[in-house]
């Protein structure tokens, strides 16, 4: 999933689930996420909510990209017990 490029509905269907996306074909990089069975829709410069219908015909000849969330690392157990064992 990871550079791939998502059609309208791919993404919708995507954004359900909880993923992020940014617009691929546009001159001006927006951000969309799907809460409440809304779509938000954000930019540098704009911010709008869009209903799943409104944004399936606005946004039907884009492409989408997967924004990647860094993920934090998790805690190694063996590193965290040395760490506190020097604090003693």
């Amino acid at each position: 999933m990871i550079n791939s490029k998502y059609s309208c509905k791919e993404a919708l269907k995507l954004l359900k689930s909880g993923f992020k996306f940014k617009s691929d074909d546009n001159p001006i990089e927006r951000n969309f996420r799907f809460l409440n069975d809304k779509i938000y829709v954000s930019s540098e410069n704009e911010s709008y909510v869009l209903s799943q219908y409104e944004f399936l015909d606005l946004f039907s000849q884009t492409h989408f990209l997967l924004i990647n969330d860094e993920i934090e690392e998790e805690v190694d157990p063996k590193k965290d017990e040395e760490y506190y064992s020097f604090r003693q």
